[in-house]
């Protein structure tokens, strides 16, 4: 989950940094999209706990306790569910300013 929520996030921000140094440019979005500063101050708390979790039961351990997966499932998909609904416009007009005047790619079946 982490991985997913980490490379969902450098697609949403147009970046390449890892995750724990996502937050500030995340917040500054959310700003920039009217999220109001207390759902902004929620998500910024949840960040930091989400990271400290991960960082130590699965990326540096790999000790989760059986009983949080779900949690931690559930947890990761409200926060991409909701980065997805309020960056995702941002992201389409970056892409169609890219595409402009250049072909755009096709997708095989």
């Amino acid at each position: 989950m982490r991985l997913s929520f980490e490379l969902l996030v450098k697609e949403l921000l147009s970046n390449n940094k890892s995750l724990d140094n996502q937050k500030v440019e995340l917040l500054k979005q959310l700003k920039a999209t009217a999220v109001s500063p207390e759902l902004r101050n929620m998500i910024e708390k949840i960040f930091d706990y989400y990271m400290k979790y991960q960082n130590t039961y699965v990326k540096h351990d790999d000790n989760v306790n059986s009983n949080e997966i779900e949690y931690i499932i559930e947890l990761s998909c409200v926060m991409m569910k909701f980065l997805i609904q309020m960056l995702r416009q941002k992201l389409l007009n970056i892409k169609d300013v890219y595409y402009k005047g250049h072909p755009q790619p096709c997708l095989k079946h």
